[in-house]
């Protein structure tokens, strides 16, 4: 997993470099188990990382405290897998597929995190988001002009339906991660990966991909997913990155795929 970022809230002062390694894995346990089981306790989340749960309580007072602080930490990695792909330098179609990828990634990691975000205030998350959705519809309007999108395509309407579609495929892998964790024995605190679903209105107004699916009738898709499988309390094996890397970079060819065939010009090309 690439280092990340120092949560804000913990400090005033840098943290040292094995404060730092305490809380990211603090926070990816928290993620863990509370996609399991969203009533998980402090104890739980001590337990799964490895550490006393005093440590938990030094760094976190209470369990909104920890609450906040991973909402904020999946937002910063959400900002920064948007950033990455360098949407406004890079050809429309090859921005889309590279953005979608990354944030399938960030999606499937963060899950409860990320869908959190949907319903509860957290001003830094709110901005973040509030960033990634004028970002997406400027990489739409200027696939639009490409000639990737029909002249007609209706940017709101389209970005809608892609945070929909990304939500769809976030899901899924997801679904999957939980599956295997549950198949190997792995419980956090006693709970099986649950499949509690966490959605918003379906008005495609939140998190790039934190929809209440591609139909607005309520159906149901939001499978708890795992994140911090590359956490040092589980796995964390290459082959397991590779694959999850090969999962979101096949889905994100699903995603364009099918936004082309919804909203793409005649003459513009598929991903293969």
């Amino acid at each position: 997993m690439p280092k990340a970022q120092q949560p804000s809230q913990l400090g005033k002062r840098p943290l040292r470099a094995d404060s730092e390694r305490t809380v990211r894995t603090i926070l990816e346990a928290a993620e863990r188990v509370f996609a399991a089981n969203p009533a998980a306790t402090m104890e739980q989340v001590a337990q799964a990382a490895g550490v006393a749960r005093t440590t938990v309580h030094r760094r976190f007072a209470t369990r909104e405290a920890l609450v906040e602080e991973l909402t904020g930490w999946a937002a910063r990695r959400f900002a920064e897998a948007v950033e990455s792909a360098h949407a406004d330098s890079t050809p429309p179609l090859v921005a889309l597929y590279q953005v979608t990828a990354n944030v399938l990634r960030v999606k499937t990691d963060w899950w409860f995190a990320m869908n959190r975000t949907a319903d509860d205030a957290h001003p830094e998350a709110a901005r973040v988001h509030a960033k990634v959705r004028d970002d997406c519809e400027r990489l739409l309007r200027r696939a639009r002009e490409a000639g990737v999108l029909r002249p007609d395509a209706d940017i709101d309407w389209t970005r809608r339906v892609y945070y929909a579609l990304i939500h769809e495929a976030a899901a899924e892998s997801a679904a999957r991660d939980t599956s295997r964790d549950t198949s190997g024995g792995v419980s956090e605190g006693g709970s099986q990966g649950g499949a509690e679903g966490t959605s918003e209105n379906g008005s495609g107004d939140g998190a790039w991909g934190t929809s209440g699916g591609v139909s607005e009738d309520g159906s149901e898709s939001g499978v708890q997913g795992r994140a911090g499988d590359r956490s040092g309390g589980t796995s964390g094996s290459t082959s397991d990155g590779d694959s999850q890397s090969r999962d979101a970079e096949a889905l994100a060819t699903r995603v364009v795929d099918t936004l082309l065939r919804g909203f793409g010009s005649p003459s513009a090309p598929v991903i293969a």
